[in-house]
C-alpha cells in the first residue's frame, strides 16, 4: 500500500470551495478535460452530503477524454463532516484499495484543500503503477482547483 498527499491553498472561502468539490460537477471539473467520471445514478444531481454512509453507491465509470471507458470505481462513503471533510473507500478495476480523504479548512491565506490517498494495486496493475497514475491525476486536480478559485497573492 502507498500513501499519497496533496494540498493547495485557494483564494475562496471554505463554504464556496466545499459546495463545489462535493458535487459531481465539481469533481468532473477537477478531472477534466482528461478524465470524466460517470457517476452512479443515485449520486447524479446531488452532493456528497446527501448520500448514505457505508453502503455502495454503485459503479462510477472513468472515461478518458470523456468517452473511452478505462476504469471503474465502486464508491462507498465512510465519513462526511459537512463543510469540512469526506472520506471514501473504493475498489477500482485497477486497484484493490483506494481510500481518499479530502479536507477543506480555512487558512490565513484562503482555504486549504488537502487530499490523502492510500492505494493498493492488483496483480495486473501493481501498486507503484496505481500510485503513479493517482499522483498525476491529483496534481492535475489541484492545478484545476487553483485555476478555478485562484491563488492568494503574496
Amino acid at each position: 500500500m502507498r500513501t499519497l498527499r496533496f494540498a493547495s491553498t485557494v483564494a475562496a472561502p471554505p463554504a464556496e470551495v466545499w459546495s463545489r468539490v462535493v458535487t459531481p460537477e465539481g469533481i468532473n471539473h477537477e478531472l477534466g478535460p482528461v478524465v470524466r467520471m460517470r457517476m452512479p445514478r443515485r449520486w447524479r444531481g446531488s452532493s456528497i452530503e446527501d448520500l448514505s454512509l457505508d453502503e455502495s453507491l454503485g459503479w462510477a465509470w472513468l472515461l478518458l477524454f470523456g468517452v473511452l471507458p478505462f476504469d471503474a470505481d465502486r464508491l462507498r462513503l465512510t465519513e462526511v463532516v459537512p463543510g469540512r471533510l469526506f472520506q471514501e473507500r473504493s475498489t477500482l478495476l485497477s486497484a484493490r484499495r483506494w481510500d481518499h480523504r479530502r479536507e477543506v479548512v480555512a487558512s490565513s491565506a484562503g482555504t486549504r484543500v488537502s487530499d490523502v490517498l492510500e492505494v493498493e494495486g492488483r496483480p495486473l496493475t501493481p501498486t507503484f503503477v496505481v500510485a503513479l497514475v493517482a499522483t498525476t491525476l491529483f496534481r492535475h486536480r489541484h492545478r484545476r482547483l487553483r485555476a478555478h478559485f485562484g491563488v492568494v497573492a503574496g
